[in-house]
């Protein structure tokens, strides 16, 4: 998986689908964070409020670096781990639900295992 400490960091803050969208949008340049950003700020529009919100409160009044995202393919598989269903993950990554079914049916990169198995957490 093509994944920096950077936007891990980033994950954990504010979740795989507001760090992909803060990443897609501003990925490679660096984004000032207001402290307290409004319902209509390009920081909300993008990754909404409340992730706004998040952002602002560990960030508020600097600038972020903001990493550039991960690759598709990869992302499928941490949306479905994190519990998204195909039709949250097509709409998030940009994939058709039948090319998100595909993906999923290739062996998991990493892990080595069968997509069942891997997703299930068991051998």
């Amino acid at each position: 998986m093509i994944r920096t400490a950077q936007f891990d960091e980033l994950v954990e803050e504010v979740g795989i689908t507001a760090a992909t969208a803060l990443s897609r949008q501003w990925g490679g340049r660096g984004l000032y964070i207001a402290h307290k950003p409004g319902p209509s700020s390009p920081l909300a529009a993008v990754v909404g409020m409340q992730a706004a919100q998040l952002l602002a409160r560990r960030y508020g009044g600097t600038e972020l670096a903001v990493p550039i995202s991960q690759g598709r393919r990869s992302q499928v598989w941490q949306l479905r781990c994190e519990g998204a269903s195909v039709r949250q993950i097509a709409k998030t990554t940009g994939y058709t639900e039948r090319a998100v079914y595909y993906i999923l049916a290739e062996q998991d990169p990493e892990a080595g295992e069968p997509p069942l198995l891997a997703l299930m957490g068991k051998v």
